[in-house]
C-alpha cells in the first residue's frame, strides 16, 4: 500500500508538470523503479520514452538490473541506437555484481572498442567478482590496468578488493605487501588479511595484522576475538 501510494503520488506530481521533458520522464521511471513498480516503469518507458535520449534508456536499464532482470536489461541495451558511458558501465557493473564475470568482461571489452571511458565503480565490481570467483590472475590484470591503461588511480576500495582476492586465495604474503604499499591508511584491509590468516592458520601474519588493528582501533574487540581463534584453532 505504501509503495502504491508513493508511486501514485509521484505520478500525480508528474501530471502537474507544465513541461514533460527527458528529466521529468526519467524521474518518473526512477520513482516507479525505486518503489518496486516495475510494470508501471516499463509501461511508461515503452509508451512515452523509447524515442528519447539515452538518459531514459539508462534509467530503465538500471531498474531492470536492480530488480534482478539482467536478460531484460541486456535486451534493452541491444535495442539502443546510442549508448553512452553510463550505459556500458551499468552493464559491466550489473553482470560483475551478479557473478557473471565473463559477460562483464565482454561488455568491458566492447566498451573499450567503442572508445568509452570506464569508471572506477565498474572496475570495483569486476574486482569483487574476481574475488568471489577466485580469479587472482584476472584481478591483478584489471587492478594494474586501472592506472596503466585507463589513467585511473586505484582507490582505497580497489585496494581492499585486491587484498580480499589475494587473501581468499591464500596468497597472504602478497596481500600484506599490497597493504604496506597502499597510499591510504589501511584499516579494513588489515582486518581482511587477519580474517584470511585465520582461515589459513597463519598465526605469524595474523599477529602482525592484529597488532596494527590494536593500534588503529583499540576500542574494537573483533581483532582480539579473531586472533584468539587463530591460536585456539
Amino acid at each position: 500500500m505504501v509503495v502504491a501510494a508513493q508511486s501514485g503520488q509521484a505520478k500525480r506530481l508528474f501530471d502537474t508538470c507544465p513541461k514533460w521533458d527527458v528529466v521529468s520522464w526519467t524521474a518518473l521511471i526512477a520513482s516507479y523503479g525505486q518503489h518496486g513498480s516495475l510494470a508501471e516503469a516499463e509501461s511508461v518507458f515503452e509508451s512515452a520514452c523509447a524515442h528519447l535520449d539515452p538518459a531514459c534508456w539508462n534509467a530503465m536499464i538500471v531498474i531492470f538490473v536492480q530488480n534482478g532482470h539482467l536478460a531484460k536489461a541486456r535486451g534493452l541495451f541491444e535495442r539502443m541506437a546510442t549508448r553512452d558511458s553510463i550505459t556500458w558501465n551499468a552493464m559491466v557493473s550489473a553482470h560483475a555484481q551478479n557473478g557473471h564475470l565473463d559477460v562483464a568482461v565482454e561488455f568491458l571489452h566492447g566498451m573499450c572498442l567503442e572508445g568509452r571511458k570506464l569508471n572506477p565503480e565498474s572496475f570495483r565490481c569486476i574486482l569483487v567478482a574476481c574475488s568471489y570467483g577466485g580469479n587472482v590472475g584476472e584481478a591483478w590484470k584489471y587492478f594494474v590496468s586501472l592506472r596503466g591503461d585507463h589513467a585511473i588511480n586505484p582507490s582505497k576500495d580497489h585496494y581492499c578488493c585486491m587484498v580480499d582476492t589475494l587473501g581468499r586465495a591464500g596468497r597472504l604474503c602478497e596481500a600484506q605487501e599490497l597493504i604496506c604499499a597502499m597510499p591510504y591508511i589501511a584499516d579494513v584491509e588489515w582486518a581482511s588479511l587477519l580474517a584470511s590468516c585465520a582461515t589459513y592458520k597463519d598465526d605469524y601474519r595474523a599477529k602482525q595484522a592484529a597488532n596494527v588493528l590494536f593500534k588503529l582501533q583499540p576500542e574494537i574487540s573483533a581483532p582480539y576475538v579473531t586472533l584468539s581463534n587463530v591460536y585456539c584453532g
